[in-house]
């Protein structure tokens, strides 16, 4: 790559005008590619190699391009870059169930394969397969993919000819991430998340006579109200190919591989379907010269005596020489409860390294540690939670506090229409809306009074990997309150709740959202200039709605961005001026199968009105 350039070199390798600024961001834009075959051969060329954009080449050789890998430029970047030619297709290989976990007076027994003990009736799910059928990863923000959700026609688990379970789980959600898993790799491949999802007993086959709630049923918390499956897995060591050789190579689709670990346990009456609920912890300083550190969460379970911690997604990894992982050498940490008089109790202690709790052993247990309780509920509620990373000298350092307060909601991705009233609610599982309830918990327990929580919006720009932020609102929730976000015109914004009031923006701006994961996502979808073919008011109502219009105004931007689409049906005259296709489109793009697989478009983009002009089309066929 070229020295440093400045601002007045990288205007003079642009057309006039092309260059623009933002605040401290500086970036430009390139001249319109209109036609789809123009369109089809520059996105699959490297950059600098195109006619197309020739007035740009000198420019991209100046811009720094992360992804490409170290002091590379954008120059010789696909445009289409990786997977542009897939779908948003998603699915499991080869998981299975490797091992089952019960408590005991130690905390938690983890039984595997060869392990002694283990009644009957569990021994038979170990090794089963468990499987996911037509399920499309959708991301709310795709240009900073900060919120992905799951939306799967079925999840089973089997083993030889017995299916243990089978139904269809509402949507999943991706919540807790971290950016920094593989610490010696770049973004998107250093980074991990989880992703929780749940069937409820509505929706499994077989109901209440499912093979695993009668399995619950007989080893779970009698004294609990049983609603169904709680799902939970980490996606974690992605391999993709982002400097995929299109014009070699074809066409093809070249799909992202990543690890899966998880648990499958009971979904209780009270609990959330998109996230556990219990105390969170958060960075105090960062570990191993690292810039982020996920969230930590953790349990207090007195009726049972244990204190359970979910580390599967905080515990580094490194890529080794031969290909391989395995954890980063941290030490010994150990949990602990400062009480107000200082005191500090401790709650746990694991050594993490290649030698005691590896790689092996996180995916044994799926990251969830259970330690005997070592504090009442009284010491519990008065008490705070820490992280800390013991020395070889037995000095502690703190490395995360427990925020006192947590916020979540299950609706944290949800869709609106510009116009749309926010008190009617949003869509987030379904075609019927609903309102955005907020869970805030005050050291494990609901939060029976206010609390002050700042939000800041992080609002999307027109360039799509710039955001604005900004102060958006100052005030107190408590636990199943109501909140509400502006629909009056189209965006596309984060807004996260930060404890306590302040004026200040988080340092790490968008990257902060990750760090508590108190977020939620808002996609205002905008309202056309469709009156002339949909308003009796409109003076050029009522044009006829032609198949070429709809292509223009809805058609036209799938067929560019998601070939593969064009590919299965072609967007085409022929194609879809018949009553059997408007009718099988009007069907897929119905509001009753928002929460489906089947829904079209699969990235949620369709508006209210869009919806109204397929419908308006589509009445010429009946």
């Amino acid at each position: 790559m070229k020295p440093p350039f400045t601002q007045a070199d990288l205007e003079k390798a642009l057309p006039p005008g092309a260059l623009h600024q933002e605040g401290a961001e500086l970036f430009f834009t390139i001249d319109p590619i209109k036609d789809k075959p123009s369109f089809d051969e520059w996105v699959i060329t490297p950059l600098g190699q195109c006619a197309l954009d020739a007035a740009y080449h000198k420019a991209y050789e100046m811009i720094p391009a992360p992804v490409m890998g170290d002091d590379e430029s954008l120059q010789g970047a696909i445009p289409g870059y990786w997977n542009y030619f897939g779908d948003e297709g998603f699915k499991f290989l080869n998981v299975k169930v490797l091992s089952v976990a019960l408590p005991d007076g130690n905390g938690d027994r983890v039984y595997g394969e060869e392990d002694k003990g283990l009644p009957e009736a569990l021994a038979a799910w170990i090794g089963a397969d468990l499987r996911m059928d037509s399920a499309y990863m959708v991301d709310i923000t795709p240009s900073t993919s900060s919120f992905t959700q799951i939306f799967c026609k079925s999840m089973s688990l089997q083993k030889d000819n017995d299916v243990l379970f089978s139904g269809s789980p509402l949507k999943g959600n991706l919540r807790t991430i971290n950016l920094s898993r593989i610490v010696n790799e770049e973004m998107p491949q250093s980074g991990s998340g989880d992703i929780f999802t749940v069937i409820p007993i509505n929706r499994l086959d077989g109901a209440k006579n499912s093979p695993i709630i009668r399995l619950f049923e007989q080893f779970a918390d009698p004294s609990q109200t049983l609603k169904g499956v709680f799902i939970r897995y980490n996606l974690f060591e992605n391999e993709e190919d982002r400097a995929f050789d299109y014009l070699k190579k074809g066409k093809v689709a070249n799909p992202a591989k990543l690890q899966v670990a998880g648990s499958i346990s009971p979904w209780y009456k009270g609990e959330m379907k998109s996230i556990g609920l219990g105390r969170q912890l958060v960075y105090h300083q960062s570990l191993l010269g690292t810039t982020f550190v996920p969230p930590l969460m953790t349990r207090t379970d007195y009726e049972k005596g244990r204190f359970m911690v979910d580390l599967f997604n905080g515990v580094p990894e490194r890529r080794q020489d031969d290909g391989s992982y395995e954890v980063v050498p941290l030490g010994t940490v150990e949990f602990r409860l400062q009480l107000e008089n200082g005191v500090e109790k401790p709650l746990g202690r694991l050594h993490i390294g290649p030698d005691s709790f590896n790689r092996a052993e996180n995916i044994r247990r799926s990251g969830i540690v259970a330690f005997p309780m070592n504090m009442s509920r009284e010491e519990g509620q008065s008490g705070r939670i820490g992280l800390y990373l013991i020395n070889e000298d037995g000095k502690a350092t703190r490395i995360m506090d427990e925020d006192e307060y947590t916020l979540f909601t299950d609706q944290a991705a949800i869709y609106s229409n510009a116009g749309d009233d926010p008190y009617y609610g949003y869509l987030s599982y379904s075609g019927t809306r609903e309102r955005c309830r907020l869970r805030v918990m005050y050291r494990g327990e609901p939060a029976q009074q206010r609390a002050p929580f700042t939000l800041v919006e992080f609002a999307v720009k027109q360039q799509a990997s710039l955001m604005s932020a900004s102060i958006f609102r100052h005030t107190h929730y408590k636990d199943k309150d109501i909140v509400t976000f502006p629909t009056d015109q189209a965006a596309n914004a984060v807004y996260l709740f930060l404890p306590g009031h302040t004026w200040q923006i988080p340092k790490m701006n968008f990257a902060a959202i990750f760090i508590t994961g108190y977020v939620v996502h808002l996609r205002v979808l905008p309202r056309g200039d469709f009156g002339r073919y949909l308003d009796p008011k409109d003076p050029q109502y009522p044009t006829p709605v032609t198949f070429e219009a709809l292509y223009e105004e809805i058609f036209k931007a799938y067929d560019f961005a998601y070939p593969i689409m064009g590919s299965i049906i072609p967007f085409t005259k022929a194609f879809y001026d018949k009553a059997e296709m408007a009718k099988k489109l009007v069907k897929l793009v119905d509001l009753s199968n928002w929460g489906d697989h089947k829904y079209m478009p699969v990235t949620r983009e369709l508006s209210d009105d869009q919806r109204a002009l397929i419908r308006k089309w589509a009445e010429q066929f009946f």
